[in-house]
């Protein structure tokens, strides 16, 4: 499997990625990059084209299922807010992944309400918020 590399991907920009996106994003399988910028999007109310991940939301990587994400929001998040299930598409639209958002959510007293969208690419999920 050939993983994203940001430099490859949005070019000198990656310089301003933050460190632990970055980390994220060079961790996730190239053919997922065209979900992370429909995700990135979909949260900053943007378009697609316009939106770096990692600069415009943060990036984040897990092993936690969809299911897991359902039973925290279910059981432990302080404002379980708003799910909604949906597809992200990979490049060329020839790959499609499950994908949760989360709108409006407060996982722990006293932090901000955030939106997320979790999406599993197989064998790891990566999470993106802003």
């Amino acid at each position: 499997m050939t993983h994203i590399r940001l430099t490859d991907v949005i070019g000198d920009d990656a310089d301003y990625v933050d460190e632990n996106s970055a980390i994220a994003i060079e961790g996730l399988p190239l053919e997922a990059w065209r979900a992370l910028l429909e995700a990135c999007a979909i949260l900053v109310d943007g378009d697609a084209d316009d939106v770096i991940p990692g600069i415009d939301c943060r990036v984040a990587k897990t092993h936690e299922a969809l299911a897991d994400w359902d039973d925290s929001r279910d059981n432990d998040w302080r404002k379980r807010g708003r799910r909604t299930d949906t597809w992200m598409t990979g490049d060329l639209g020839l790959s499609a992944w499950p994908a949760r958002l989360f709108e409006n959510v407060q996982m722990n007293k006293g932090q901000e309400r955030r939106d997320y969208i979790v999406i599993d690419l197989g064998e790891c999920r990566a999470v993106l918020s802003a």
